[in-house]
């Protein structure tokens, strides 16, 4: 079960045609496997469908690197994915992350705060202190680009 999106899952066992349809197109047609569904917001658990297990993504952090991209942009997609993944934004938040969204709380925790871009939610997560310096580290390569214009 692969869960998409916040309505739609994927069961690959359903994923075979449907022989039992009239429609021929119907028959052979896989997307028959999709099923909407509302998530419950007021459930915050998450379900098996909708994990990058620890393997799966180190599989995929070790892709970016084979992919052919200066060592400055994969630096920038690491902490993008990173902090999609450690703060649950979605990607067009964590490209657009400004310096001043990321905070130390009373505690000392380290922690991103801002707005969602599309639904307009405030985000307020704590992250990691090796992802807060990969984030800074990101910023001061950008400042230094601008300079150099």
């Amino acid at each position: 079960m692969v869960t998409v999106g916040s309505s739609l899952r994927f069961d690959p066992q359903a994923a075979a045609p449907d022989a039992k349809s009239k429609d021929p197109i119907l028959a052979a047609n896989p997307i028959a496997a999709w099923e909407s569904y509302k998530l419950d917001k007021k459930n915050e658990e998450v379900t098996e469908a909708r994990i990058i297990r620890s393997k799966y993504y180190a599989q995929i952090m070790k892709a970016v690197d084979e992919v052919p991209m200066t060592d400055e942009n994969r630096a920038r997609v690491k902490a993008c994915m990173r902090l999609q993944r450690e703060a649950g934004f979605a990607i067009v938040d964590a490209v657009t992350l400004h310096k001043d969204e990321l905070l130390r709380d009373e505690k000392g925790k380290l922690r991103v705060k801002i707005t969602r871009q599309k639904t307009d939610n405030s985000v307020n997560n704590i992250i990691t202190e090796e992802l807060g310096r990969m984030l800074r580290a990101q910023h001061r390569r950008a400042r230094k680009r601008k300079r150099r214009r």
